[in-house]
């Protein structure tokens, strides 16, 4: 059985922006989070369908995260925590003018499956922290539904976040 990531490995500089973004239900605020952070931009915009979102290189320490605005809010927010993955992951990656663009089904250009297996393992601990996952089962919240609804995310965000066939 393949191990359940229980936190998010942020730097230490960002723990206490990310903790002032988690609400005391569980639910994480991304979109501020990024828009806090120094040195990154954070936007939305009408993409062409076939993208979800794209980690920029403006410049030496300048980056951009974008996601589609076509989307639902539950795929632009796992979107938005996926790109911050790609961003303190894989950012040595880029080149200043370069980016990681991710397709619809979480795939990028360029990028190795591994590396985008790390953004989704980043992007499903930042948003659904195992812990507070877990308190919410405790309180009642026992179907995928009623969890993905809690934490803002898809179903089947959720589903593997469990470890649940989808």
């Amino acid at each position: 059985m393949e191990k359940i990531k229980i936190r998010v490995d942020l730097p230490e500089e960002n723990r206490v922006l990310y903790a002032s973004c988690v609400d005391k239900e569980g639910f994480v605020d991304v979109n501020r989070f990024i828009e806090e952070l120094p040195y990154v931009e954070f936007g939305k915009e009408f993409m062409d369908p076939r993208i979800s979102g794209i980690l920029s290189k403006l410049g030496e320490n300048e980056f951009l995260i974008t996601v589609n605005q076509r989307e639902p809010e539950e795929k632009q927010r796992f979107t938005a925590a996926h790109e911050l993955g790609h961003y303190f992951l894989h950012r040595n990656l880029l080149k200043s003018g370069g980016k990681i663009e991710d397709r619809y089904i979480l795939k990028a250009e360029g990028v190795s499956d591994e590396k985008e297996e790390e953004a989704n393992q980043f992007a499903a601990a930042f948003l659904m922290p195992l812990d507070r996952v877990l308190e919410a089962m405790k309180s009642g919240k026992n179907d995928v539904n009623s969890l993905a609804e809690h934490f803002g995310v898809s179903v089947i965000a959720m589903a593997n976040r469990l470890k649940l066939p989808t």
